[in-house]
């Protein structure tokens, strides 16, 4: 378990993104310490970093936020996944 200025560096992001992103259901809600301190696992990392990537490839985060939800969801939504980023690719390409 990280904390979230780890867990923020390991992504490259800011604190206040990682923030954000739990706000909006980026992320899942962090766990507690018994003190009180957010505590990260690997997943808010990897997921993190796909939010970054995403968006670095123009993908909003609405469209982020359906992209994960159908990996949570559904493990086996590649192809829906995919027919997603090709719609963003032609968006991107007009």
């Amino acid at each position: 378990m990280m904390k979230i200025g780890e867990v923020a560096a390991l992504a490259g992001v800011p604190v206040a993104t990682v923030r954000y992103y739990e706000r909006r259901g980026l992320i899942p809600d962090a766990s507690r310490s018994p003190s009180g301190y957010r505590q990260y696992d690997a997943d808010a990392t990897r997921r993190l970093r796909f939010i970054r990537h995403a968006q670095d490839l123009a993908f909003s985060l609405e469209d982020i936020q359906q992209m994960l939800a159908l990996w949570t969801d559904d493990p086996a939504a590649c192809a829906r996944i995919e027919a997603l980023t090709r719609d963003k690719v032609r968006a991107v390409r007009e």
